[in-house]
Parts: structure tokens; sequence; C-alpha cells
């Protein structure tokens, strides 16, 4: 479904449906192409009216959540279900075999950055894969344990301004790499990160956390700052509730995140404190949004999206929401 600005905050301007679920976000080229990867193993891309462009892609199931990418050419690389990667040329044509095999199974969304792309994956390695050949090429070596992390790594990456990949893994730790694939920092995490970072425009990384109990008593949620430069937590803001929501950040200074019990929160980068909440009814895991109306837009569990009113009309700087852009358009 697409959203578009009103009088009123807000509006429904169109639905489109698939046979299928969709597990990953769509993503908007920069011809203003929207591409959708359904479970039914088909890649729609859609004109920005909603209405098909051409004929989908088969492609195969998705990969978990993992969301396809565009390039600069307008190519869309997707995460094979089975592993490897799978590139779809821009007028939606994919060669038989896959461009990148490998048993690796990319469950990540990665980013791609100067022609290479950066990705997590079940074998606790981030890859560094070039793209500009008629085939994948590793360019960091797991034999070397080049890009190793303690477990899976199924969230998004993100990227500082001098081109440090961050990642969170399952083993509750936050890893920072450079482009060469040397280890910049390993930072504890005083819980699970389910979510993916994002980037405040002071380098500060945010990372929403469950934390759970030995005593029996209810999980709870904490946002936390961190300095990727010192190698450590700066500040945090605890929750009662679970986050696995991915925040976003605003213009107004304010960081929104979504938690399992269903509120939303504005919470202060100055102060780090709550500024406000506002219960949705329903769990929010999904990754935030901001229309230029002012407001801040999420997916619920029981499939719908809600807005809600805010101060900030546009993203912050930096890296301040999944994949970065509006459109989902990670490319740097």
């Amino acid at each position: 479904m697409a959203l578009v600005p009103s009088a009123t905050g807000c509006e429904l301007a169109w639905t489109w449906s698939t046979r299928d679920a969709i597990p990953g976000s769509p993503v908007i080229g920069k011809d203003g192409t929207i591409y959708v990867h359904s479970g039914d193993g088909l890649l729609h891309a859609l004109n920005a009216d909603g209405k098909p462009l051409r004929p989908p892609t088969k492609v195969g199931p998705p990969l978990g959540w993992a969301t396809p990418l565009l390039d600069d050419s307008n190519q869309v690389w997707i995460s094979a279900a089975t592993g490897g990667l799978i590139r779809v040329d821009a007028t939606g044509q994919t060669a038989a075999r896959a461009f990148h095999r490998t048993t690796s199974r990319f469950d990540c969304t990665g980013i791609i950055v100067n022609g290479t792309l950066y990705i997590g994956s079940e074998d606790q390695f981030i890859h560094a894969i070039a793209l500009d050949g008629d085939r994948g090429r590793e360019l960091w070596s797991q034999r070397e344990k080049i890009g190793l992390t303690g477990w899976y790594i199924n969230s998004a990456l993100g990227l500082t301004t001098n081109g440090t990949i961050v990642a969170v893994s399952r083993d509750a730790h936050l890893y920072a790499m450079r482009p060469d694939g040397s280890l910049a920092c390993k930072i504890p995490l005083e819980g699970q990160a389910i979510g993916s970072p994002v980037l405040a425009d002071d380098e500060t990384l945010l990372v929403g956390l469950t934390r759970s109990t030995t005593n029996g008593t209810r999980a709870s949620g904490r946002l936390i700052g961190i300095s990727v430069s010192a190698h450590q937590e700066v500040w945090h803001c605890d929750l009662s509730c679970p986050i696995e929501s991915t925040p976003v950040i605003g213009s107004s200074n304010q960081v929104y995140v979504g938690d399992n019990q269903g509120q939303i929160h504005a919470i202060s980068l100055r102060s780090h404190q709550i500024e406000w909440s506002e219960s949705v009814g329903s769990p929010v895991r999904s990754a935030g949004t901001i229309l230029a109306s002012g407001q801040v837009v999420f997916g619920l569990d029981d499939g719908s999206l809600v807005a809600v009113n805010t101060d900030s009309t546009a993203l912050s700087l930096g890296w301040p929401k999944f994949l970065r852009t509006v459109g989902n358009a990670t490319l740097v």
C-alpha cells in the first residue's frame, strides 16, 4: 500500500496485492520503479501509481526478511533462498545460473558501496562481493577469517561516514569493520538486537534491544547509543517492553521506535528521555520511516500501517533509518 500527504496528515493512495506474503520491504529505483519480492517467488516491478510495469520475474522465494537491493544501473540483487545471489537486470531479465553461487545464505539486507556488496550471512561472516563482473567475486577471505563475527547476522547493515560497515550479530555484539575487512571494534550489547542499527548525524549508533531476565520477570527493552570511535555505549533509554523494531531518526532531534507491546516512543537525542508515547493497538516490529507531512509510519503485527504526528518533517542526516533513505535505496 502507498500513503500520501493530505490536509489531515496522510491518506491511502493505492493498494496492490500479490499471491503471498511480502516479508521484506519494497525498494524504489532512481526512475521511480517500485520493486517487491513476494513469497510466491516473483519479483514485481510497479509504477508509481501501483500498476505493474511489466510481467513479474521468477526469482524463487525470499530468504527470511532480506530486502532486494538496487545498484546504480537499476539492477536488482536478491538473496537466494538456497544460498548465493541472484541478479535481475533493468529490463527484468535474469540468468538461469545464479550470479554468485555459494552455500552461504545471506539472510540479511546488505549495502552496496562503490560496486561492492557488503552483506551478512548465516555462516557468521560479513561478505564483501564485487558486483562488476559476470559472476560474483568474494573480496574477503573466509579462510583467513576476514569478516568473521560470533553468530548469525540477520539485521540490516549500516555505514558510518568514514566507510565503516556496522553489523549486529545474534551473539549480542556489535561489529564495526573497515572496507578491507579488518575489525575496527567489537562492542558487547546488554541484550539481543533483532532490529537494525541506525546512525545519527553526530556518528552515534542507535540500536534497540530486548533484555531478557533470569528471575522469571517480563523481558524489557532498551534503546542504546554507541560511539563507534570510542568503542562503547554512551547513553541508553529503558523501556518496559522489548524492542524488535528498527528506529528512525527525524529532523527534530528525536528518534522514533516501536515496541512489542504496541507503543511508538519519541526519544530525545539531547536528553535521552522519552518525550511521548503513543499506543497503536498492535505490536510494532517493523522499521519506521517519516513522511514530509510530519508523520512517522510503522507497520504493525496486525497487517496495518499506522502514521503518528511528529515534529519531524524529514529524516535526519547520517544513516537515519533502515536502508538509509525513504525509498530504501541503500546505494552509496
